[in-house]
């Protein structure tokens, strides 16, 4: 009588062996990497830390056809609560304003395009969404590129000045 308990157990452990190749999924064929899948490649970069740890990265990618995407998200010291940021058209952060956060707000700079010149602004975000205007735009003739490194941007004033000697 004891046999057949073992006997049970030994087919019962073999139906399950052989059952666990039907269950696992296939690996998908492996193929040379061709243009078509150049689009489902992601590059992401640090771009800054806010004063209160907050991660601002940017994240490329290719499509179909065009220009390479371009997306900007936050993300906590430990990984969590990773935000992707609705920034306006024509917007490229480049950091955190030295002020920080306050109630779960941070501002961000950068560069923002207005009548296709890049200009220097500083949006208000407030969870993961900029601000519809800036809260502060410096307005070059020719931009924000054409201030060189022999100059200082005077954010009091709003006009470049020559940097002592």
């Amino acid at each position: 009588m004891r046999q057949q308990p073992i006997l049970f157990k030994c087919l019962a452990g073999i139906l399950v062996f052989a059952a666990l190749p039907a269950f696992s999924q296939p690996a998908p064929a492996k193929h040379a990497f061709t243009a078509k899948d150049w689009p489902a490649l992601r590059s992401a970069s640090a771009a800054a830390v806010s004063p209160d740890g907050l991660i601002l990265y940017g994240v490329a990618f290719g499509g179909d056809k065009g220009p390479t995407h371009h997306e900007w998200w936050t993300i906590t010291a430990d990984g969590a609560h990773g935000v992707k940021l609705d920034l306006p058209d024509g917007f490229t952060p480049a950091g955190f304003t030295p002020a920080g956060s306050t109630c779960g707000s941070h501002s961000l700079y950068g560069t923002w395009k207005v009548n296709g010149t890049p200009q220097f602004a500083i949006f208000a975000l407030k969870d993961g969404k900029a601000a519809a205007a800036p809260s502060t735009l410096v307005a070059l003739p020719r931009g924000i590129e054409s201030v060189s490194a022999g100059h200082t941007l005077c954010l009091r004033c709003r006009s470049p000045s020559a940097r002592p000697a």
